[in-house]
C-alpha cells in the first residue's frame, strides 16, 4: 500500500534541498551519485546546492555543476551556494554566471556573514534584480536561528526567502507571519512542527526539502532509499495528499 503510493507520487515530487559536494570528514556526493540515486528514487525534480562552496572552490562548483547538467539537464534547479568571500569578488555575482543558477543559498553557521553588512546586502539585491529566491540555512546555533533574519526580510520584501529546517520553530513562525516573502523547507523538520506551521499559516510557503543525501552520512546503516520513502509516507499519513503535493509539487515547481 505504502509502495504504490510513493511509487504514484515520486514523479510529482521537486525536492527543494539537496546537495551535491564535499562533506565532513573526507565525505563526497559526486554529481553522478546524485543523480542515480535520484533517479532510482524516482523524484522528479531536485533543487541542489553544491557544498564544496564552503571552501571557496569556484572551479570544482562549477565542473561539478557542468556535470550534474549534463546527466539530469530537466530534473536539476542548480542553486548557487554563496559565501562572503564570493560577494568579495564579484558584488553582482556576475563572475559565477558560468553556472545557470536559478537560486541562491547562505549558511550562517558554514559561513561568517555580517547581517548588518554590505555583503549581504549586495546578495539579498542580486536576487531581487535577478527574482530568484534565496535559501537560508538555519538552526539552533546563535549564528543561524531563523529570527536572525528577520530584518532582511523586511527590507527584501519582494525576494523569496526560504527558511531551510525552520528552527528554532518559534522565530520561523514570527518571521513568517510578519513576512508574506518568506517560505520554509522542511529538510530535517519534526512532523510536530510541520503540523504548528500548517495550522498557524496553512500550505502555501510550506516546501518540500530533504537535504538529500545527507542521510547517508548521518544513517549509514540505512538504505537512504528507504529513509526517503518512508518520510514521504508519513507526511502523506499525517497531513494528506493534497497538503504534501501542495509543498512538494505546487509550491517547490513554482519557488524555483
Amino acid at each position: 500500500m505504502h509502495e504504490d503510493i510513493f511509487k504514484r507520487l515520486a514523479p510529482m515530487i521537486c525536492d527543494s534541498h539537496v546537495h551535491i559536494g564535499k562533506w565532513n570528514e573526507g565525505h563526497y556526493f559526486s554529481p553522478q551519485d546524485i543523480v542515480n540515486k535520484m533517479k532510482k528514487i524516482g523524484i522528479q525534480k531536485w533543487a541542489v546546492s553544491s557544498i564544496s562552496s564552503i571552501d571557496n572552490k569556484f572551479s570544482e562548483v562549477k565542473a561539478e555543476f557542468k556535470t550534474l547538467l549534463a546527466l539530469a539537464p530537466d530534473e536539476t534547479i542548480p542553486l548557487l551556494w554563496v559565501t562572503p568571500e564570493m560577494m568579495e569578488n564579484s558584488e553582482d555575482l556576475s563572475k559565477y554566471d558560468d553556472i545557470p543558477f536559478r537560486g541562491l543559498k547562505i549558511h550562517g553557521f558554514a559561513n561568517r556573514w555580517n547581517l548588518e553588512g554590505r555583503k549581504i546586502r549586495n546578495l539579498l539585491e542580486s536576487a531581487r534584480k535577478r527574482n530568484l529566491p534565496v535559501l537560508i540555512h538555519t538552526a539552533w546555533t546563535p549564528e543561524s536561528e531563523a529570527g536572525n533574519y528577520y530584518d532582511l526580510c523586511r527590507e527584501f520584501n519582494d525576494v523569496k526567502v526560504i527558511l531551510a529546517h525552520g528552527r528554532p520553530l518559534e522565530q520561523t513562525i514570527k518571521v513568517m507571519k510578519d513576512n508574506d516573502n518568506v517560505y520554509v523547507d522542511t529538510a530535517y523538520m519534526p512532523e510536530e512542527d510541520i503540523g504548528k506551521i500548517t495550522q498557524i499559516l496553512g500550505d502555501g510557503r510550506i516546501l518540500f526539502g530533504t537535504d538529500f543525501p545527507l542521510d547517508e552520512y548521518y544513517y549509514p546503516q540505512d538504505s537512504i532509499a528507504a529513509r526517503y520513502e518512508e518520510r514521504v509516507n508519513i507526511l502523506v499519513e499525517t497531513y494528506g495528499e493534497k497538503a504534501f503535493l501542495t509543498w512538494a509539487q505546487k509550491n517547490g515547481s513554482s519557488l524555483h
